[in-house]
Protein backbone atom coordinates (compact mmCIF):
# COMPACT_ATOMS: atom_id res chain seq x y z
CA UNK A 1 0.00 0.00 0.00
CA UNK A 2 3.01 2.53 0.89
CA UNK A 3 4.56 1.48 -2.60
CA UNK A 4 1.33 2.22 -4.64
CA UNK A 5 1.35 5.59 -2.85
CA UNK A 6 5.14 6.13 -4.06
CA UNK A 7 4.29 5.22 -7.17
CA UNK A 8 1.35 7.41 -7.82
CA UNK A 9 3.24 10.32 -6.39
CA UNK A 10 6.01 9.76 -8.76
CA UNK A 11 3.34 8.78 -11.60
CA UNK A 12 1.97 12.56 -11.08
CA UNK A 13 4.82 13.92 -11.54
CA UNK A 14 6.14 11.91 -14.79
CA UNK A 15 3.05 12.85 -15.89
CA UNK A 16 3.79 16.86 -15.54
CA UNK A 17 7.29 16.03 -17.05
CA UNK A 18 5.47 14.20 -20.68
CA UNK A 19 3.07 17.13 -21.30
CA UNK A 20 6.62 18.86 -22.16
CA UNK A 21 6.58 16.57 -25.38
CA UNK A 22 4.62 18.05 -28.49
CA UNK A 23 1.43 18.25 -28.20
CA UNK A 24 0.28 15.53 -30.98
CA UNK A 25 3.00 13.21 -29.15
CA UNK A 26 1.42 13.96 -25.80
CA UNK A 27 -1.70 12.55 -27.23
CA UNK A 28 -0.77 9.97 -28.93
CA UNK A 29 1.62 8.18 -26.63
CA UNK A 30 1.24 10.21 -22.84
CA UNK A 31 -1.33 7.41 -21.53
CA UNK A 32 0.33 4.84 -22.82
CA UNK A 33 3.76 6.00 -21.13
CA UNK A 34 2.22 6.48 -18.03
CA UNK A 35 1.02 2.96 -17.80
CA UNK A 36 4.17 1.49 -18.54
CA UNK A 37 5.95 4.06 -15.81
CA UNK A 38 3.86 2.98 -13.32
CA UNK A 39 3.87 -1.08 -14.34
CA UNK A 40 8.10 -0.95 -14.15
CA UNK A 41 7.78 1.10 -10.97
CA UNK A 42 5.28 -1.99 -9.47
CA UNK A 43 7.40 -4.54 -10.79
CA UNK A 44 10.56 -2.89 -8.73
CA UNK A 45 8.32 -3.07 -5.71
CA UNK A 46 7.39 -6.32 -6.29
CA UNK A 47 10.94 -7.50 -6.50
CA UNK A 48 12.07 -5.53 -3.48
CA UNK A 49 14.21 -2.68 -5.19
CA UNK A 50 14.24 0.65 -5.02
CA UNK A 51 11.65 2.65 -6.50
CA UNK A 52 13.24 6.06 -6.30
CA UNK A 53 16.62 5.41 -8.54
CA UNK A 54 14.36 3.74 -11.12
CA UNK A 55 11.93 6.78 -11.07
CA UNK A 56 15.17 8.94 -11.33
CA UNK A 57 16.92 7.12 -14.33
CA UNK A 58 13.08 6.84 -16.83
CA UNK A 59 12.98 10.69 -15.88
CA UNK A 60 16.25 10.97 -17.16
CA UNK A 61 15.42 8.79 -20.04
CA UNK A 62 12.44 10.44 -20.85
CA UNK A 63 13.70 14.09 -20.15
CA UNK A 64 16.18 13.00 -23.06
CA UNK A 65 13.48 11.68 -25.32
CA UNK A 66 11.63 15.11 -24.73
CA UNK A 67 14.63 17.48 -25.57
CA UNK A 68 15.21 14.88 -29.09
CA UNK A 69 11.74 15.21 -29.76
CA UNK A 70 10.93 18.89 -29.80
CA UNK A 71 13.76 19.35 -31.70
CA UNK A 72 13.03 17.05 -34.44
CA UNK A 73 9.22 18.81 -33.97
CA UNK A 74 11.04 22.22 -34.52
CA UNK A 75 12.92 21.44 -37.04
CA UNK A 76 10.64 19.43 -39.07
CA UNK A 77 8.05 22.42 -38.90
CA UNK A 78 10.81 25.71 -39.61
CA UNK A 79 13.02 24.07 -42.32
CA UNK A 80 13.97 27.19 -43.41
CA UNK A 81 15.15 28.03 -39.61
CA UNK A 82 17.55 24.63 -39.61
CA UNK A 83 18.95 26.71 -43.50
CA UNK A 84 19.43 29.75 -41.24
CA UNK A 85 21.50 27.77 -38.86
CA UNK A 86 23.53 26.34 -41.45
CA UNK A 87 24.32 29.04 -43.49
CA UNK A 88 25.21 30.81 -40.50
CA UNK A 89 28.04 27.98 -39.82
CA UNK A 90 29.30 27.95 -43.18
CA UNK A 91 29.68 31.68 -43.23
CA UNK A 92 31.55 31.52 -40.17
CA UNK A 93 33.92 28.64 -41.56
CA UNK A 94 35.32 31.18 -44.20
CA UNK A 95 37.45 32.77 -41.46
CA UNK A 96 38.01 29.90 -39.69
CA UNK A 97 39.56 27.90 -42.78
CA UNK A 98 41.52 31.29 -43.85
CA UNK A 99 42.65 30.89 -40.51
CA UNK A 100 44.45 28.27 -40.81
CA UNK A 101 46.38 29.28 -43.61
CA UNK A 102 47.36 32.99 -43.26
CA UNK A 103 47.88 34.98 -40.32
CA UNK A 104 46.21 38.13 -41.89
CA UNK A 105 43.13 36.52 -40.57
CA UNK A 106 43.03 36.73 -36.69
CA UNK A 107 39.66 35.95 -35.24
CA UNK A 108 39.49 35.67 -31.12
CA UNK A 109 36.31 33.17 -29.93
CA UNK A 110 34.83 36.85 -29.24
CA UNK A 111 34.57 37.49 -32.79
CA UNK A 112 32.65 34.41 -33.82
CA UNK A 113 30.12 34.69 -30.75
CA UNK A 114 29.15 37.93 -32.17
CA UNK A 115 29.51 37.29 -35.74
CA UNK A 116 27.46 34.25 -35.43
CA UNK A 117 25.19 36.18 -33.01
CA UNK A 118 24.79 38.85 -35.62
CA UNK A 119 24.28 36.83 -38.53
CA UNK A 120 21.44 34.16 -36.85
CA UNK A 121 19.78 37.00 -35.56
CA UNK A 122 19.45 38.89 -39.13
CA UNK A 123 18.66 35.76 -40.52
CA UNK A 124 15.73 34.68 -38.28
CA UNK A 125 14.61 38.42 -38.65
CA UNK A 126 14.56 38.02 -42.19
CA UNK A 127 13.10 34.45 -41.85
CA UNK A 128 10.05 35.24 -39.55
CA UNK A 129 9.34 38.44 -41.65
CA UNK A 130 8.90 37.40 -44.63
CA UNK A 131 6.23 34.69 -43.45
CA UNK A 132 3.71 37.34 -44.85
CA UNK A 133 3.50 40.03 -46.96
CA UNK A 134 3.54 40.51 -50.88
CA UNK A 135 6.77 40.28 -52.61
CA UNK A 136 7.22 43.98 -52.98
CA UNK A 137 7.54 43.31 -48.65
CA UNK A 138 10.12 40.83 -48.60
CA UNK A 139 12.10 43.02 -51.23
CA UNK A 140 11.80 46.00 -48.82
CA UNK A 141 12.62 43.78 -45.76
CA UNK A 142 15.65 41.66 -47.46
CA UNK A 143 17.47 45.28 -48.36
CA UNK A 144 16.76 47.05 -44.99
CA UNK A 145 18.12 43.44 -43.40
CA UNK A 146 21.01 43.15 -45.84
CA UNK A 147 21.99 46.71 -45.27
CA UNK A 148 21.62 46.97 -41.30
CA UNK A 149 24.40 43.75 -41.78
CA UNK A 150 26.43 45.29 -43.91
CA UNK A 151 26.45 47.91 -41.67
CA UNK A 152 27.13 46.82 -38.25
CA UNK A 153 29.35 44.36 -39.56
CA UNK A 154 31.69 47.12 -41.27
CA UNK A 155 31.55 49.13 -38.46
CA UNK A 156 32.61 46.43 -35.78
CA UNK A 157 35.67 45.26 -38.31
CA UNK A 158 37.11 48.66 -39.23
CA UNK A 159 34.73 50.86 -37.65
CA UNK A 160 32.36 53.82 -40.08
CA UNK A 161 34.41 56.77 -39.00
CA UNK A 162 37.84 56.84 -37.98
CA UNK A 163 39.44 53.46 -35.74
CA UNK A 164 37.62 55.27 -32.23
CA UNK A 165 35.32 57.96 -33.38
CA UNK A 166 32.36 57.83 -30.72
CA UNK A 167 29.88 58.42 -33.51
CA UNK A 168 30.74 54.61 -34.32
CA UNK A 169 28.51 53.75 -31.44
CA UNK A 170 25.61 55.48 -32.93
CA UNK A 171 25.83 53.45 -35.88
CA UNK A 172 24.64 50.53 -33.83
CA UNK A 173 21.82 52.62 -31.81
CA UNK A 174 20.28 53.38 -35.32
CA UNK A 175 20.28 49.51 -35.74
CA UNK A 176 18.40 48.81 -32.68
CA UNK A 177 16.35 51.87 -33.49
CA UNK A 178 15.65 50.22 -36.59
CA UNK A 179 14.80 46.36 -35.35
CA UNK A 180 12.48 48.45 -32.37
CA UNK A 181 10.90 50.22 -34.78
CA UNK A 182 9.77 46.76 -36.78
CA UNK A 183 8.29 45.22 -33.84
CA UNK A 184 6.13 48.56 -33.01
CA UNK A 185 5.61 49.14 -36.54
CA UNK A 186 4.19 45.62 -36.73
CA UNK A 187 5.74 45.61 -40.51
CA UNK A 188 2.88 47.64 -41.86
CA UNK A 189 4.04 48.93 -45.14
CA UNK A 190 3.32 52.05 -44.49
CA UNK A 191 4.94 52.54 -41.07
CA UNK A 192 8.01 50.70 -42.33
CA UNK A 193 8.45 53.42 -45.22
CA UNK A 194 8.55 55.93 -42.63
CA UNK A 195 10.70 54.31 -40.63
CA UNK A 196 13.23 53.51 -43.85
CA UNK A 197 13.06 56.94 -44.56
CA UNK A 198 14.12 58.45 -40.97
CA UNK A 199 16.66 55.31 -40.74
CA UNK A 200 18.24 57.33 -44.06
CA UNK A 201 18.08 60.47 -42.42
CA UNK A 202 20.01 59.34 -39.31
CA UNK A 203 22.75 57.52 -41.44
CA UNK A 204 23.49 60.97 -43.14
CA UNK A 205 23.14 62.97 -39.47
CA UNK A 206 25.65 61.12 -38.14
CA UNK A 207 28.66 61.84 -39.59
CA UNK A 208 27.73 65.03 -39.45
CA UNK A 209 27.78 65.06 -35.92
CA UNK A 210 30.77 63.44 -35.83
CA UNK A 211 32.12 65.81 -38.43
CA UNK A 212 31.45 68.77 -35.49
CA UNK A 213 32.02 67.03 -32.55
CA UNK A 214 35.00 64.40 -33.39
CA UNK A 215 36.39 65.70 -36.40
CA UNK A 216 40.17 64.74 -34.92
CA UNK A 217 39.68 61.06 -36.25
CA UNK A 218 37.81 60.71 -39.28
CA UNK A 219 39.53 58.00 -41.40
CA UNK A 220 39.64 57.04 -44.44
CA UNK A 221 38.76 60.74 -44.98
CA UNK A 222 35.11 62.99 -45.13
CA UNK A 223 34.70 63.02 -49.10
CA UNK A 224 35.13 58.96 -48.67
CA UNK A 225 32.94 58.69 -45.43
CA UNK A 226 30.05 60.67 -46.78
CA UNK A 227 30.35 58.83 -50.06
CA UNK A 228 30.12 55.53 -48.13
CA UNK A 229 27.16 57.32 -46.13
CA UNK A 230 25.40 58.10 -49.16
CA UNK A 231 25.61 54.44 -50.35
CA UNK A 232 23.89 53.36 -47.20
CA UNK A 233 21.56 55.78 -47.05
CA UNK A 234 20.49 55.01 -50.73
CA UNK A 235 19.66 51.37 -49.83
CA UNK A 236 17.83 52.51 -46.90
CA UNK A 237 15.81 55.03 -49.27
CA UNK A 238 15.22 51.92 -51.71
CA UNK A 239 13.83 50.03 -48.89
CA UNK A 240 11.78 52.52 -47.81
CA UNK A 241 10.48 53.19 -51.40
CA UNK A 242 9.46 49.55 -51.44
CA UNK A 243 7.36 49.48 -48.61
CA UNK A 244 5.53 52.74 -49.94
CA UNK A 245 5.03 51.08 -53.08
CA UNK A 246 3.70 47.68 -51.34
CA UNK A 247 0.97 49.71 -49.08
CA UNK A 248 -0.17 51.25 -52.47
CA UNK A 249 -0.62 48.03 -53.57
CA UNK A 250 -2.82 47.17 -50.22
CA UNK A 251 -4.95 49.93 -50.68
CA UNK A 252 -5.59 49.38 -54.53
CA UNK A 253 -6.53 45.94 -54.08
CA UNK A 254 -9.08 47.04 -50.95
CA UNK A 255 -12.64 46.76 -52.36
CA UNK A 256 -14.32 50.20 -52.75
CA UNK A 257 -16.83 51.48 -50.36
Amino acid sequence: MMHEHIIQKYRYWYSKLLQLYSKSYYERFGEGMKQTFSDILRAQAKDGKDLFSCALWMFIETSGGIIKNNLKFMFMNNKRILIVIVITVLILMIPFVAMQFTNEVDWSPGDFLIMGVLILGLGLAFEFSTRKGSLLNKFAIAIAVGTAFLLTWSNLAVGFIGDANPANLLFFVLVIFLGLGTIISGLDPRKMSRLLFTVAIIQIVIPVIALIFWNNDFAPGVLQVFILTAFFAGLWTASGLLFMRASTQKLEIKPAG
